[in-house]
């Protein structure tokens, strides 16, 4: 991601990815002025799409640090307005994630599992990531401090300095959109009730789903479901699978409980519904971020 007309420091690049990706394949092989930066974001400007789509499209962040394993989840999102200040005439007009367009610095939620808010104080380097349609996008940054708006707790960031664009890295997952109101039915077992639960995102292979918080005891990792998918209540598709990963993700007013589920396709046809799924949900998606990039005249990535 490089301006033709910049003239770029490539041992100050070499460096900063060192520090924040020591896994980095570019530094695997010879890093100079003869090296292909086409997927390294190395500039603010570079950044700005991708923080931007992040904070519009509500996507869910990884986050690790200090070159960790533990992984926690958070949502970058817009500057809080503190209510005891939004009525002085003088306030700027808002735009939405507009502060981003400084490029000096990120908010996000706070971390889930929450033992990460603690840990996170004394880190070093946080690398974040999150997905688009075809690609992994790691930044580089680094914590600053805790802030409290309207006794809303929020996380604040030093703005990305060095990141990387991944291929391959996972399955395409088709994010759902409130509009197309896809509900999960997950077959009870033990005697308890059938679940209710709403669609995150679905893939040809699996789907995420949330669900109420009164149901964190009864789905487990590494059990099977049925489960049945229904659209404005009509159902479409009814499928066994897999428990993969129970999660806890943060909202502003609330923490979403989220189960990834692996399906177990035993006929073509039963592929074929799910792959149709996938592309009608895929084709939403892609037109909420069309239609949001048309109304801020931002440059969003599906």
């Amino acid at each position: 991601m490089a301006d033709k007309n910049e003239i770029i420091n490539y041992q100050h690049i070499f460096d900063r990815l060192k520090y924040y990706f020591p896994d980095s394949l570019y530094l695997k092989k010879s890093f100079d002025k003869h090296t292909d930066l086409s997927d390294i974001i190395h500039t603010p400007a570079g950044f700005l799409p991708y923080l931007q789509t992040a904070l519009l499209d509500e996507k869910f962040i990884e986050v690790r640090f200090d070159d960790g394993e533990d992984l926690y989840f958070t949502k970058i999102v817009d500057a809080p307005i503190d209510k005891t200040e939004s009525e002085d005439e003088d306030q700027p007009e808002y735009v939405v994630a507009g502060y981003l367009q400084d490029m000096s610095h990120m908010i996000s939620l706070p971390l889930e599992p929450g033992m990460g808010n603690f840990f996170i104080r004394k880190s070093e380097k946080v690398v974040f990531r999150m997905f688009t349609k075809s690609l992994a996008v790691e930044f580089g940054t680094s914590f600053l401090d805790f802030l409290r708006i309207d006794e809303i707790p929020y996380m604040h960031f030093r703005y990305p300095v060095i990141g990387q664009l991944l291929r391959g890295e996972r399955e395409y997952r088709a994010k759902v959109c409130e509009d197309v109101n896809l509900t999960v039915m997950i077959k009870g077992k033990r005697k308890q009730d059938d679940i209710e639960t709403k669609m995150v995102d679905i893939s040809v292979n699996g789907l995420a789903t949330s669900f109420p918080r009164k149901n964190r005891g009864d789905i487990f990792v590494g059990e099977t479901r049925s489960l049945t998918i229904f659209q404005d209540g009509e159902k479409l598709v009814q499928v066994s699978c897999y428990v993969r990963h129970l999660t806890r993700v943060r909202q502003e007013n609330s923490i979403d409980n989220i189960s990834g589920v692996e399906f177990e396709l035993a006929t073509k046809d039963l592929r074929k519904k799910i792959e149709s799924l996938v592309a009608a949900v895929q084709r939403a998606h892609l037109q909420k971020i069309s239609g949001m990039a048309r109304d801020t005249g931002y440059n969003l990535i599906a």
